[in-house]
């Protein structure tokens, strides 16, 4: 199947905006919306399913309408309720409707079809992988028509596959998963994932700390539930200033012959990994009013 949104993060000469950080607000408060959009996550993914009660789901479409309308030209995500649920048509009329829904997150994908209707929409999707048939279908996801970027539900997935998480076994299974999801992004030319919720919010260095471990694993940023994380996320997923010194000096003399930096020889896959420090440097689309 040929995909609708050919992507590539890291291609050399021109390369993909990507988020670090993307931060889960309830659509019950708009307040919090609001707040979201002015903070520090380079993407807000306002949701419409879970923790919102059925009940207020109607009301919740028009405190983001609201929203919408007061910040015309700011694009946001949405996580759309899963295929299965009676809610999820409703939820994907409303995305329709508004433009500036860039994005449309969907939690609960366990095949291809699960997609079809959210491709119909015409925005970039991002299937959140949560569940033992989501993972066991994952390559069919991965390649399906629309799909931009996969994100990681650890939590979910290891209360469907019964696993005790923060346990060594737990976490050696979970890592099989999260090595799955980077693979299968990277064989369909997707933006790198997104790495899965932190429960760590008052210690930004233990939070910093998870982050480069998904980096140094290939996730591309990590998803968020608090305004306290998207700011030591963000710095976790950017080179530092000696990082990029070193890869533009690196970039700088990548043809002179015999040539080396910091006692290291110029080599090809020195230049691969100077190029992609320089393309993630470059990389990050922040999509609220306050961006730099």
């Amino acid at each position: 199947m040929t995909q609708g949104v050919p992507m590539n993060v890291e291609t050399d000469s021109c390369p993909r905006k990507a988020a670090r950080s993307a931060l889960l607000v309830s659509a019950v408060r708009s307040d919090r919306v609001e707040k979201a959009l002015a903070g520090r996550a380079d993407m807000v993914i306002v949701d419409l399913g879970s923790p919102v009660p059925t009940a207020d789901r109607q009301a919740s479409r028009e405190a983001l309408a609201r929203v919408l309308h007061e910040h015309p030209g700011t694009p946001l995500a949405v996580r759309v309720s899963p295929p299965d649920t009676p809610e999820h048509d409703e939820d994907l009329l409303f995305c329709q409707r508004f433009e500036a829904i860039s994005t449309v997150v969907v939690p609960g994908i366990d095949s291809i079809a699960s997609l079809v209707s959210v491709a119909a929409l015409g925005r970039p999707i991002w299937p959140l992988i949560d569940s033992a048939a989501g993972l066991g279908a994952l390559r069919e996801i991965a390649s399906a028509d629309g799909v931009e970027r996969l994100g990681f539900g650890a939590q979910e997935l290891a209360l469907d596959l019964d696993m005790a998480v923060g346990t060594s076994g737990g976490e050696s299974l979970l890592d099989q998963a999260r090595f799955a999801l980077i693979m299968q992004s990277r064989l369909a030319g997707l933006l790198a994932p997104l790495a899965e919720v932190s429960p760590i919010i008052g210690d930004s260095e233990a939070l910093r700390a998870t982050a480069r471990r998904a980096l140094d694993m290939g996730f591309g940023g990590m998803l968020c539930s608090h305004p306290a994380q998207p700011g030591p996320i963000n710095e976790a997923f950017t080179p530092s200033s000696a990082q990029l010194d070193w890869a533009r000096r690196v970039l700088a003399d990548a043809d002179t012959i015999d040539f080396m930096v910091d006692g290291e020889p110029i080599s090809a896959s020195l230049i691969h990994r100077a190029k992609r420090l320089v393309a993630r440097s470059g990389s990050v689309r922040k999509t609220s009013p306050s961006s730099p």
